[in-house]
């Protein structure tokens, strides 16, 4: 079974937060399991404060953005697994008007 057919559980919270399932749980080095990730929505200040922040160096970018929303820190982004941190970005994107599906409507 492929990552894209693999189930994925994701729950849209009363506050607009989302709550999605890892398919590849990461070991943190505290030795907690973290299985599922919350993103939870970001306001424009902060967003503008973190594109300040990573200007000579916007690869870093999307990375301080997911971590902010999901309160993960940079590691611990590090060490999930590519097709986590791909569907994790995607629907950040999505979440904050950035995504594809946005460009479609």
């Amino acid at each position: 079974m492929t990552d894209t057919q693999k189930e994925r559980t994701e729950i849209t919270n009363d506050d607009g937060s989302l709550t999605i399932e890892l398919l590849y749980p990461i070991d943190v080095p505290t030795g907690e399991q973290i299985t599922e990730v919350t993103l939870k929505r970001v306001k424009q200040k902060t967003m503008k404060a973190i594109r300040n922040q990573h200007k000579k160096a916007p690869d870093e970018m999307g990375d301080a953005m997911l971590a902010h929303s999901s309160g993960l820190t940079l590691e611990d982004i590090g060490e999930m697994d590519m097709a986590d941190y791909t569907y994790l970005s995607e629907r950040f994107s999505d979440m904050v008007g950035l995504g594809s599906s946005q460009d479609q409507a």
